[in-house]
């Protein structure tokens, strides 16, 4: 938060962005079903301009802000400004510290990222480094001993304490607030063990209809996708569906594949197909056009291509969502933000 004031700070300063163009593109950004909760709050001027004080957004509003603040506002910052340069430093540091699985050749790659990313700061801003900053210094090593740091963040502990801070809200007992709170929290663990809640690997539908899967429009294009399925197989199309916890609508981006060239293989959802166990995915195809830096964003195109795919397939679980760029005239130009790198 403290790099994102600085920087929109100096972005105001030279002119290339008003506060109330920004939160305007805040309020009116298509985030999708994937980031619909996560969206971001207006940001007051005396909070801008306050260091000391917090932006007044949650970490998940927080991350999505900064994950999207290239495809929000990029249009209006050149190529070559150094303070954009720096955010995009930290966006490359942030993609590989939120992945799942990261290799030894990826943490060496970090450490340069992060030593080009302090010293830019220092450039630019005439400050000291703050105590993340040294943290940050010691990421690769801990990585390399301890695994992904993913696994290992406070985002979980954080959710789990907003039970706690809801409760004593609730309650207005403080006499023994502890006491309340140990026995609340054991009465919520016991619902949800014997309602199976915790680690349940079911797969959630919603509603829908039933239809032959001869009867689909789009069979001729995806059968290929359906080899070993009887044409006169009754199925079910709901209007989404939750597998492990990620929940899968039509209008969704999924990152299938990479393909030869390591270039990740996009598909927009277009129908959910259930077969008794399976789920199957018709999607149209994102056609990749390359990996735009400025935007930190996947630029790509729709194609006519149908395919199915099962949702286990998949590369990564996590549904994305395409959006159009300000500086784009052209309509059918997308891009794609990721959560972080594929390794």
């Amino acid at each position: 938060p403290y790099e994102v004031k600085l920087l929109l700070n100096s972005l105001i300063q030279q002119k290339l962005i008003t506060l109330d163009e920004l939160n305007h593109r805040i309020t009116s950004f298509d985030y999708g079903f994937s980031d619909e909760h996560n969206k971001p709050s207006i940001i007051g001027e005396a909070d801008l301009k306050n260091l000391g004080t917090p932006l007044r957004q949650s970490a998940a509003q927080m991350w999505c802000l900064l994950r999207l603040l290239p495809v929000l506002v990029g249009d209006l910052v050149p190529t070559d400004n150094q303070e954009w340069q720096l955010l995009l430093l930290l966006l490359m540091c942030m993609e590989i510290l939120f992945s799942p699985s990261v290799t030894p050749a990826a943490t060496r790659y970090l450490s340069e990222i992060i030593e080009e990313h302090h010293a830019l700061f220092m450039e630019l801003f005439s400050q000291a480094l703050r105590p993340e900053h040294h943290s940050m210094i010691h990421y690769p090593r801990a990585i390399r001993m301890l695994g992904p740091l993913i696994h290992l963040w406070v985002m979980r502990f954080e959710a789990k304490r907003v039970f706690c801070k809801r409760l004593g809200h609730i309650t207005c007992n403080f006499r023994n607030i502890c006491k309340t709170m140990a026995y609340r929290h054991q009465l919520m663990q016991c619902y949800s063990f014997m309602c199976g809640s915790v680690f349940s690997q079911n797969t959630e539908v919603g509603p829908g209809y039933t239809t032959l899967l001869a009867n689909l429009d789009c069979f001729k294009e995806i059968q290929c996708g359906l080899t070993g399925i009887p044409l006169f197989t009754e199925l079910y199309v709901p209007v989404m569906v939750t597998v492990k916890d990620a929940t899968y609508r039509p209008g969704m981006t999924v990152f299938m594949s990479n393909d030869q060239d390591g270039e990740p293989q996009f598909g927009l959802i277009k129908v959910l197909l259930v077969l008794e166990q399976t789920v199957k995915l018709v999607v149209q195809r994102w056609e990749t056009l390359g990996f735009e830096k400025h935007f930190f964003a996947y630029r790509v195109l729709q194609t006519k291509d149908l395919l199915a795919i099962d949702v286990k397939e998949l590369l990564d679980h996590h549904p994305l969502h395409a959006v159009q760029s300000y500086s784009d005239d052209d309509d059918d130009t997308m891009y794609i933000s990721l959560r972080y790198r594929h390794f």
